[in-house]
Order: C-alpha cells, then sequence, then structure tokens
C-alpha cells in the first residue's frame, strides 16, 4: 500500500480475503473506523494506518481471540506487561476449551464405536 493512499472497502475485503459484512461490522462496534467518506454516497475508504489495524485484528482472531478481546487489548491502553498476562489469560481459555472440545471427541468416538458394535451383533 502506498502512503497516503486510500482503499475502498471491496478493495480491503478482496487483499486481505474479509466479507463487507465484517468490515462494516468492525466499523459498527467501533474496532476499525474508515479514515474518510468520499463522494455523495459517502463511500467508506481506508488508509494504510486502518490497513494496519485490520492485519492486527485478523492476526489476533487467528490466534482465537474473540473480538471483545481483541477491543479491550487494542483500546485499553495496556502496559507490555498486562498485554501480556491478558494474552496468557486468552491462552488458559483457549487451553480450557479444547480439553471440553476433547471430550467431546472422545464421547463421539465412543458413541461411533458403540454404534458399530451393535451393528454386528
Amino acid at each position: 500500500m502506498k502512503k497516503n493512499e486510500l482503499l475502498s472497502v471491496k478493495d480491503v475485503c478482496r487483499n486481505y480475503g474479509i466479507t463487507r459484512k465484517t468490515l462494516f461490522y468492525y466499523d459498527r462496534i467501533g474496532l476499525i473506523r474508515p479514515a474518510q467518506r468520499v463522494g455523495t454516497q459517502m463511500h467508506k475508504m481506508y488508509g494504510e494506518m486502518e490497513v494496519r489495524k485490520l492485519e492486527e485484528v485478523l492476526s489476533c482472531r487467528q490466534a482465537g481471540l474473540k473480538v471483545s478481546e481483541i477491543r479491550h487489548l487494542l483500546t485499553a491502553s495496556l502496559s507490555r506487561q498486562e498485554s501480556i498476562s491478558f494474552l496468557q489469560g486468552v491462552r488458559e481459555r483457549l487451553v480450557r476449551e479444547r480439553k471440553v472440545k476433547d471430550r467431546e471427541i472422545s464421547n463421539l468416538d465412543a458413541k461411533i464405536a458403540w454404534l458399530m458394535e451393535k451393528e454386528e451383533t
């Protein structure tokens, strides 16, 4: 992206593989606001700063953070140590969720095995 270049919603969505709905949602909740609105239709345009923020949001989403957690991380003026502690808490949540999913998968495997065994008799 060139300095002072503005990207349309279409360009941002295409470049980052997100939907218009997602970008508009981030705007609605105040996570990523457009840099400018142009033309008679007031089209949303995004600059370098907004694109960098979107990249950070997408990175956080890929790391398993919820939107509310991302908003807190990006807007709470946390110190470096507070950010680390916060992210460690997110990691603990993800580990707990993984344990629940592992139990669910194990239970499902047992159910499948039971049904297969029942079929053979």
